[in-house]
């Protein structure tokens, strides 16, 4: 069966990755591979980072509650590598929890803006900025440029969109490709 009478198998924006699949990946496309080369390797990008943020803030913690410590390089390259081999395992053989732990991060995160919130608002009690403060002063105590420290508190936000974007497109590929093989077997 041909490559476009799968397509009639698929619903929604996954149909056109297949026809793109379909179309470019029968013939030797150079700016093809150097794209799906580029993603490869911004989602290997994306997997270092986790660790390598997951490990500074562990550091972090046990320099901010022992400040004897004085964290040394290998220490994090260490914790780095268990936290990437957790992963790991949890994502190869553990896959059934991740679920579990999915909800349980989503939890805590609500939780922790809950708290959050409501310790701020108290504490600041009855000494509130007015809203022309909150929304158009902008502070920057960091040592860099302005424009510098801004773009900096948005990466945060933007690794974590990215992540999951990745994630999501990655679990489509997969589910559309399935989906594929089911429809030309028939």
């Amino acid at each position: 069966m041909g490559c476009y009478h799968q397509l009639e198998a698929l619903e929604g924006s996954v149909e056109l990755d297949l026809w793109l699949d379909c179309k470019y990946l029968e013939t030797d496309t150079p700016l093809l591979s150097l794209t799906v080369s580029q993603n490869v390797f911004g989602w290997m990008a994306l997997t270092a980072t986790a660790g390598l943020l997951g490990s500074q803030l562990i550091v972090g913690i046990i320099a901010l509650y022992h400040p004897a410590y004085a964290p040394q390089p290998w220490h994090q390259f260490l914790i780095y590598l268990a936290y990437t081999f957790v992963a790991t395992g949890l994502n190869a053989f553990a896959n059934s929890l991740l679920p579990h732990i999915n909800k349980l991060a989503v939890s805590w995160s609500i939780a922790g803006f809950t708290i959050i919130s409501i310790t701020v608002l108290a504490c600041s009690s009855p000494n509130y900025n007015s809203a022309e403060f909150v929304f158009t002063n902008f502070r920057n105590s960091s040592g860099w440029p302005d424009g510098v420290a801004w773009l900096l508190g948005l990466l945060q936000g933007a690794l974590s969109l990215t992540g999951f974007d990745a994630t999501a497109h990655m679990v489509g590929k997969y589910m559309s490709h399935d989906r594929a093989l089911q429809a030309r077997d028939r």
